[in-house]
């Protein structure tokens, strides 16, 4: 179909280029809202991550040695003492 009257000149299959256009304006519409939707599970994913991360890592100071350990640990790697 050749299109004389308003589109002279765009050649035979104007059409085509232009629904080639609208369908990768089109996917990228949509890629941007599916990235803008999912944004903020993946921030809440990582806040909760980075939370456990702070709570699992409290700190206390070895009676002993008075070195830096952590909670969970039950003999100080410094100078061998029961922590608990």
């Amino acid at each position: 179909m050749y299109c004389t009257n308003e589109f002279f000149g765009y050649g035979y299959f104007w059409h085509i280029g232009s629904t080639i256009l609208f369908l990768i304006v089109f996917i990228w519409f949509g890629h941007l809202l599916y990235r803008l939707l999912t944004k903020t599970e993946n921030q809440t994913l990582k806040k909760s991550v980075i939370t456990n991360h702070v709570i699992s890592t409290k700190t206390e100071h070895c009676p002993s040695c008075g070195k830096i350990t952590e909670t969970n640990w039950i003999i100080c790697p410094y100078c061998k003492s029961n922590l608990k």
